[in-house]
């Protein structure tokens, strides 16, 4: 007899192979990191031919408490403030898309028909079905492979979450089913969700499941009852209760057997077959022997079927390798007469036991056994994180990772030299002195730490907005603004979950953005009934180019749809007495809502549009939630002192800056990250200092091998929705010794905090560079040079492309019929007739060498549709990072124009540009104007190259014929490399 650890004929692993060919796949029930690091798994899956994988809770805590495998990431997630049961959840889905990733030759080798791995929702969610649903989709979105299952138990409760997880096409393991009348319940909500997804356009050969039925439990339970009675205490004397032991939980299985047979190659599921529909295999679980008079094979060998799966333990496996039989015990096409597996029920009711019973109390304890699991492990990962936490310096700040003995030096004298001089109090205090500049300016802009005080006067007004959404039933909001007039508003919308209504950003003059945007509004066509939405424009000067042009067009769609009193579908959101205000008086606007004046948009987040977008997004409770988090949020700035959050930002950024690290690699939702990125490079990019951050647009592919001694990390960590790529690359970037710091929002109150410590930490890091927060002196030029062009356009028309002066022509570098290269700056040595490709490697070899010290690369997309084509940029944007060694950045114009644009100019002397674009794009009119949008968004992109040729940086533009030839030029590009 072999053992579990070493089986006899393990090398031969014929017999799982075999048994696929019968029809039945051999899953692992184990995950652990040692079977994954060791070389194992990748054995069983090769070799022995396993060809999916099971988990849960209680497989977790043996592979979690017995290993310090994961102490290291524990330690990572604890210092973010993750609560035990966010790191188990981090901890479990890395595991799963390790396993998944070992499984995906399997799965592709199958057509997607196995190589699966479950993971396991939190199982004290049993019985309730709403938020079984939403930790099933968390956990999917957080896997993201293609060959994950989502195990969901097979209660009443969880029943509905099923059937809804599989209309969204979702691959779904039903858990715990031990009886027929539960699996018959599983496989109906599997095939009514599955109806439900192909009718609304689902392919449903992309979904898949599997029933897990419990067998040996039933065996233990049925077997303990049996032996506790005498061979006459049974209602029927004929019975002996010892002749019924062992018989139990493999004679369910065959009758659940026998319902699959019915369900699945029946007229029900028959239409759903010839469109590709899979069956839901029956899962075989709970198959390891648990009685050692049994065969260690018992529950393998009397249960092989075609169209089932049986997950083992480990040592079955081996047991079975060893001496199991490769034969079909259950055999559908066979014409002899089976023994009927409902005679054992029938006998055990005579004898007294009823399997109801039995089933009940199997389901409530498995259940409460996996619930034990679960608490158990969590309470050990509480420990494990209070012992393993640490300070991440000896700065004693909080929120940093510092291992750099200078850099902590200089946090620790930043903070001392903060401290004697009292920057925290004065700023509190609303000190002007504290920065420099104009004083009434900066008093008025550091109104920005207590408007909210100032505002519970006005929550009327803010209520007022909300209210009438709602009354009139719109859900659709379009939010006409660049910059700081839409960026705080777009990050508090992404991290809203179930808002009343949706916000449409709308923030670049794109035309196939702006077309796309108005479809999804209702606004697409002519005629037809008038929309149900509203349309903010935000603007605090009121004379905001894109925005102006934007209303114009917009105004224009809803006149088109027979809207006669089209002003009362817009709101302005503006400074008093600006143009926009104007405006929104003569064209009788819905409502003017009115900014505190002097507050800059970078930082209103604390002040009217944050307030004004919580009472649309979440009512009453969103405005009151806001107002109340933001007071708390203040409370704590001023009870926490120099060991706060936005202190411990400002030092981080200010000790990085003086130990040469002024580039700031974002991570976290695009919204948020967009937000604080414009906050940072507004609010100290200038006079030739600053940080350069790099965000949604990160393609700083750098190794943390190399260790890059420009950068600092810094994370926006949402534990109940992490971000597994990032964490992934953060933690790496931590371990070869690099600097961050983090942002841990727990909930939609800690948004008004994290906006309140961001905006402090940047107005004090600009303040130790010598720089007002407030000004941004170098945006306007690139608005300056676009009117310019407009104007000339105005004159010449298309030939302003080549003659944006007059007497100045734009010569190309290179040119051929698919693309024009320009440059200005720097001279590359391109052949007049070389191939593209040779070309932009020599562009961009004479272009990195412009910049000696500290160089970075921003790649601006001037693309029609950008959001279709910044993967491809992305892409190509790391792969320069990689063979120049440097940070690349991708930005969107023109939006990026109002966020970055400001550190681009005046920041420090390191900017490297490169601009894609296209010659030929479809036009919108602009009402009211001899230009279209089109020209608008080729001026704004030929704007920004004059301007930073002006200020002298190196910049250079890759001019395609049209959208196609970009594409193409990309994807061959990325072919090559």
């Amino acid at each position: 007899m072999s053992s579990p650890s070493n089986p006899t004929g393990a090398d031969t692993p014929s017999r799982v192979k075999e048994l696929s060919a019968l029809g039945q796949s051999i899953w692992l029930d184990s995950i652990s990191r040692e079977l994954m690091d060791s070389g194992k798994l990748d054995h069983l899956i090769r070799v022995v031919g396993i060809r999916g994988m099971t988990s849960n809770p209680t497989i977790f805590e043996k592979a979690i408490n017995g290993s310090s495998a994961y102490d290291g990431e524990i330690a990572f997630l604890a210092r973010r403030g993750y609560t035990p049961q966010q790191i188990l959840r981090v901890l479990m889905v890395r595991d799963i898309q390790r396993a998944c990733d070992f499984f995906r030759p399997v799965h592709q080798e199958t057509q997607g028909n196995d190589g699966f791995v479950s993971i396991e929702v939190n199982p004290l969610l049993a019985h309730k079905t709403e938020e079984t649903i939403a930790e099933a989709r968390l956990l999917h979105r957080l896997v993201n492979r293609p060959n994950l299952m989502v195990k969901v138990p097979g209660t009443p409760e969880g029943m509905p979450a099923i059937e809804a997880l599989t209309a969204i096409g979702m691959s779904i393991n039903v858990t715990l089913l031990f009886s027929p009348r539960a699996y018959q319940d599983a496989a109906e909500a599997y095939i009514r969700g599955l109806e439900a997804f192909v009718a609304k356009g689902g392919d449903p050969s992309r979904v898949h499941s599997v029933a897990s039925v419990f067998v040996s439990r039933i065996d233990t339970l049925v077997d303990k009852k049996l032996e506790a009675l005498s061979s006459s205490s049974g209602k029927d004397p004929q019975i002996d209760p010892k002749s019924l032991l062992g018989r139990a939980g493999i004679d369910n299985s065959r009758v659940i057997y026998d319902l699959f047979r019915e369900l699945f190659h029946s007229n029900r599921f028959s239409e759903m077959a010839l469109r590709g529909g899979h069956v839901q295999r029956p899962l075989w679980a709970s198959t390891g022997t648990k009685n050692p008079a049994y065969s260690d094979v018992l529950y393998v060998d009397s249960l092989t079927a075609p169209e089932t799966v049986n997950t083992v333990p480990e040592s079955t496996l081996n047991f079975y390798l060893d001496h199991g039989s490769v034969q079909l015990a259950i055999d559908p096409a066979s014409r002899a007469v089976s023994k009927d597996p409902g005679e054992t029920f029938r006998k055990l009711e005579a004898v007294g036991i009823r399997m109801e019973d039995v089933f009940s109390q199997l389901v409530t304890e498995g259940v409460k056994a996996f619930d034990q699991s679960f608490v158990t492990l969590t309470n050990t990962l509480g420990e494990k994180a209070r012992s393993l936490k640490g300070t991440g310096g000896s700065s004693g700040l909080s929120k940093l990772f510092i291992q750099d003995k200078r850099f902590l030096g200089e946090a620790a004298t930043l903070k001392s030299d903060w401290q004697r001089d009292r920057v925290l109090e004065r700023l509190l205090e609303g000190d002007p002195s504290l920065f420099p500049g104009d004083s009434g300016k900066n008093a008025r802009a550091m109104g920005f730490l207590s408007d909210i005080d100032r505002l519970t006067e006005r929550r009327s007004e803010f209520l007022a907005a909300g209210e009438e959404l709602r009354a009139k039933k719109i859900r659709t909001i379009l939010w006409l603004g660049m910059g700081g007039s839409i960026l705080s508003t777009l990050a508090l919308a992404e991290s809203f979950s179930d808002p009343d209504v949706c916000i449409l950003g709308v923030d670049t003059t794109d035309p196939e953005t702006i077309v796309r945007l108005a479809e999804e509004a209702g606004l697409g066509g002519e005629g037809g009934a008038p929309p149900s939405l509203r349309i903010v424009v935000s603007s605090q000067s009121g004379s905001t180019l894109e925005v102006s042009s934007l209303y114009s067009y917009f105004r224009a769609l809803l006149e088109k749809k027979g809207v006669r009193a089209a002003g009362e579908y817009f709101w302005a959101l503006t400074d008093p007495s600006s143009s926009l205000e104007s405006l929104a008086i003569r064209e009788k606007f819905g409502r003017i809502i009115r900014n505190t004046p002097g507050i800059p948009g970078r930082f209103s987040a604390f002040s009217v549009p944050v307030l004004l977008a919580a009472s649309l997004l979440k009512g009453p409770r969103g405005l009151d939630q806001a107002m109340n988090a933001s007071r708390l949020a203040y409370e704590a700035l001023q009870k926490n002192g120099y060991d706060g959050r936005g202190l411990s930002l400002a030092v981080f950024l200010g000790a990085g800056y003086r130990t040469g690290r002024d580039k700031v690699l974002l991570f976290g939702p695009p919204k948020l990250s967009g937000w604080f990125e414009q906050l940072l490079a507004e609010g100290t990019g200038k006079s030739g200092t600053g940080w350069i951050p790099s965000g949604p647009g990160n393609a700083d592919d750098r190794s943390e091998k190399e260790k890059p001694s420009d950068r600092l990390l810094l994370e926006i960590a949402f534990p109940e929705s992490p971000d597994m790529d990032s964490l992934s690359r953060i933690s790496r970037m931590e371990e070869a010794g690099e600097s961050s710091f983090f942002f841990t929002v727990n909930s939609e109150a800690d948004i008004y905090s994290f906006f309140l410590d961001a905006m402090v930490g940047v107005s004090l890091a600009a303040r130790d560079r010598g720089v007002n927060p407030f000004e941004a002196p170098d945006v306007a030029l690139p608005k300056e040079k676009t009117r310019d062009i407009l104007d000339r356009f105005a004159q010449v028309g298309s030939r302003v492309w080549e003659e944006p002066q007059p007497k100045t022509y734009l010569k190309p570098v290179f040119k051929n019929e698919d693309v024009s290269i320009f440059a200005e700056g720097f001279s590359p040595k391109i052949s007049p007739s070389g191939d593209l490709s040779g070309s932009v490697h020599s562009l961009l070899d004479d272009l990195v060498q412009v910049r000696k010290k500290s160089p970075y690369l921003v790649l601006q997309s001037w693309l029609p549709s950008p959001e279709k084509e910044e993967g491809r940029l992305l892409c190509w944007g790391k792969w320069v990072s990689r063979r120049y060694s440097l940070p690349v950045m991708v930005v969107r114009g023109p939006a990026f124009l109002h966020m970055v644009g400001q550190v681009h100019k005046g920041g420090p002397a390191e900017g490297l540009f490169l601009q894609f674009s296209v010659k030929d794009m479809m036009d919108l009119p602009v009402p009211g104007q001899p230009y279209g949008f089109a020209t608008l968004f080729r001026s704004q992109q030929l704007g920004d190259f004059f301007a930073l040729s002006q200020l002298g940086h190196p910049v250079a533009e890759l001019r395609f014929s049209s959208r196609t030839e970009a594409e193409r030029f990309l994807d061959s590009s990325l072919k090559q490399v």
